[in-house]
């Protein structure tokens, strides 16, 4: 999108309630941007952007073309909801959730894990996510309620899948019955 379909954001900013909408991209470089509300428009934050779900919904609803640093939920109180239909986590440094949940909603996504982390605490309700990355619960209970390929694509060279899943001072609690295959060829940690 040229410059005059964006919105650029340059400085640390809060949503509370309000919507962005139209055919143009939402944009940062370095700023953080966190709250509740919608986004209605491409998604494009580069760099060490950060966007954060905070007391209540923020609802992404545009295609994600980029997420910068780092994609995140902060609080119980917090729900981060990603309808793009095919999201990848490495879009993202890092996908953090402290508290809250991340759910797609009802859309019907597929949310790649292409090498990306997600980390942290919380709840993860997604249509269905392929790991090709790694899933690490810190500090207390991490739920994965979802159709989860645990252990993503496996390699024709070993048969084993480049998927891992971690406990680091936290629980991994997977509540939905696995999505792929007879057996995990990932890595636990």
């Amino acid at each position: 999108a040229d410059a005059a379909s964006s919105l650029e954001l340059s400085a640390d900013s809060a949503f509370s309630g309000g919507s962005v909408l139209g055919p143009g991209q939402l944009r940062s470089n370095n700023a953080t941007v966190a709250g509740h509300g919608m986004i209605d428009a491409d998604v494009n934050f580069s760099g060490a952007s950060v966007l954060r779900a905070e007391d209540g919904v923020l609802l992404i609803s545009g295609n994600i073309d980029d997420l910068g640093a780092e994609l995140g939920v902060v609080g119980s109180d917090a729900t981060l909801q990603v309808e793009d239909s095919t999201w990848d986590i490495a879009q993202a440094d890092e996908v953090v959730i402290n508290g809250g949940t991340l759910t797609d909603g009802d859309a019907l996504t597929f949310v790649q894990n292409r090498g990306g982390v997600l980390r942290g605490h919380g709840l993860v309700s997604l249509n269905s996510l392929n790991n090709n990355g790694l899933i690490v619960a810190e500090s207390r209970t991490l739920e994965i309620n979802d159709r989860l390929d645990w252990d993503g694509a496996s390699t024709a060279s070993t048969d084993e899948g480049d998927g891992v899943l971690s406990a680091d001072g936290g629980d991994l609690l997977i509540s939905h019955a696995m999505f792929q295959g007879p057996s995990f060829v990932g890595t636990l940690d």
